[in-house]
């Protein structure tokens, strides 16, 4: 899969980077960047493409490199990608698992 991760601007309020991972024109994932650490602020995936595991692909990613928190939002959607991410068989996929911050 084409991955792209950029910089989008520094959060002065937050102290952290706001970032984006793309994949491809499929979907992105925005978040917060402290150190060795993410939060998730938004995943968006074109409607045409999802429920194919692109979202879950890309939190995959991003967990190999940090350690993924939650803000503890989410829309409808996204409640149930939380969910489905935190069964036991897909928590051992991100290396320090799923937090909540």
């Amino acid at each position: 899969m084409n991955f792209k991760e950029d910089v989008i601007t520094y959060d002065v309020e937050l102290d952290g980077d706001i970032c984006v991972l793309k994949l491809g024109d499929v979907g992105r994932v925005d978040f917060l960047k402290r150190e060795n650490e993410v939060t998730i602020l938004f995943i968006t995936v074109k409607p045409e493409y999802r429920r194919h595991g692109h979202a879950t692909e890309m939190l995959r990613y991003l967990g190999k490199k940090y350690e993924i928190r939650w803000d503890g939002r989410f829309t409808a959607d996204g409640r149930l990608l939380y969910k489905s991410l935190a069964e036991p068989q897909l928590i051992g996929q991100f290396s320090s698992g799923l937090k909540y911050t």
